[in-house]
């Protein structure tokens, strides 16, 4: 696995200068794998591509509720390093009834159908409301991704820009503007400058500001989280959001704290502080959202509703969207290996899971050292 220090920083997954017309070649590729198995009905592409080299290719496959198990190690080795590279993570993969309601548990944007039956995306209550929830949980991530980044000072660069970089969608979520929010929107206006400019600038000079970018997105992010917080006070009727709660998720699960030194931390278990010596590898360093704690500081009323204390809001939709997002994850079994149309902080380890990562990174690790 290749990789750079710099500045103290290791540097995973550097851009590299792709055209678009890869980008139709891969997802081309990826329908032609995938168009005849068995319980298929749909492939969409998710989002747009805006800096070729840097962005990803997000493609989502809908199975009827009733299929066969399908594993994606099983078509792993079908995709070349210039596939791996453009697609940066597995399809999402997702049944039929609940790429329906995905409206509880995830906010859809920019979905093009190009194979197969189109989908009825189903209109639900309180949609306002749960959508920002749902950019409140992708923030959570966002922050826990960077702090870790951060401390462990190894900086997966191509995923951290694109996931930082989405946060203007979480802005126009709230419909909060330039005005009521400048120091976000200037944080979006950066990584956007970064990203469009990469290939232009020195690729040192792009890495030095990414990581300053990644130094200051922690503090960024908190203070938008608070942001967040304001807006929704009216929606759920609970306006004392001075009384902070640590909120801890991961391995254990969710949990509320009530005691803790700092904001935001995160706790790494013992293997993956070992391992992390040894060989850098995206696989590695992505499969440590799973085996991690993650500790952060929210806004009483925050922390209520991703809580799901449904009681104390009095909102019936709550229930149904942790109703769905339980079914979802109990379909990982037949999609393992796949990705979750849901919030890192919301998937939870299962057995399938933890077998396909570290099947996949032993084999890097020996190919590694090999």
């Amino acid at each position: 696995m290749k990789y750079k220090k710099i500045n103290g920083f290791t540097i995973l997954n550097e851009p590299k200068p792709y055209k678009l017309s890869d980008y139709y070649e891969v997802r081309e590729k990826v329908v032609s794998i995938f168009k005849n198995i068995p319980g298929l009905v749909s492939i969409y592409q998710m989002g747009s591509i805006s800096c070729p080299g840097i962005s990803d290719l997000d493609l989502i496959l809908v199975f009827e509720d009733g299929c066969d198990k399908i594993e994606f190690s099983s078509f792993y080795k079908m995709f070349d390093s210039r596939d791996k590279y453009i697609l940066m993570h597995s399809p999402f993969a997702i049944p039929k009834s609940l790429f329906n309601n995905m409206k509880y548990f995830y906010v859809p944007q920019n979905f093009v159908l190009i194979l197969g039956e189109e989908q009825t995306i189903n209109k639900i209550p309180d949609y306002d409301l749960l959508s920002r929830i749902v950019s409140v949980e992708f923030v959570i991530g966002l922050l826990c991704t960077t702090m870790r980044a951060h401390h462990s000072k190894i900086i997966n660069a191509r995923s951290l820009m694109n996931g930082l970089y989405s946060v203007k969608h979480d802005l126009a979520v709230f419909r909060l503007s330039r005005k009521e929010c400048p120091f976000a929107w200037d944080f979006v206006h950066t990584l956007c400058e970064l990203r469009t400019n990469w290939f232009e600038s020195s690729e040192d000079a792009s890495l030095y500001r990414l990581i300053n970018t990644i130094i200051n997105s922690s503090s960024i992010l908190h203070s938008l989280l608070k942001s967040f917080s304001y807006s929704m006070e009216n929606e759920i009727g609970i306006h004392d959001t001075k009384m902070n709660r640590k909120l801890i998720f991961g391995i254990n699960n969710w949990l509320l704290f009530k005691n803790s030194e700092r904001d935001y931390y995160v706790k790494e278990r013992s293997l993956f502080s070992v391992l992390k010596y040894l060989r850098f590898s995206n696989l590695l360093n992505d499969a440590r959202w799973i085996f991690s704690d993650y500790i952060v500081k929210l806004p009483y009323s925050l922390c209520i509703l991703l809580s799901e204390k449904s009681s104390q809001t009095g909102n019936n939709t709550l229930k149904q969207k942790s109703i769905f997002i339980d079914e979802y994850l109990k379909y990982s079994a037949r999609f393992s290996g796949f990705s979750y149309l849901l919030p890192p902080i919301r998937v939870y380890p299962t057995m399938d899971n933890i077998k396909w990562l570290f099947l996949h990174i032993a084999k890097k690790i020996i190919k590694d050292i090999w």
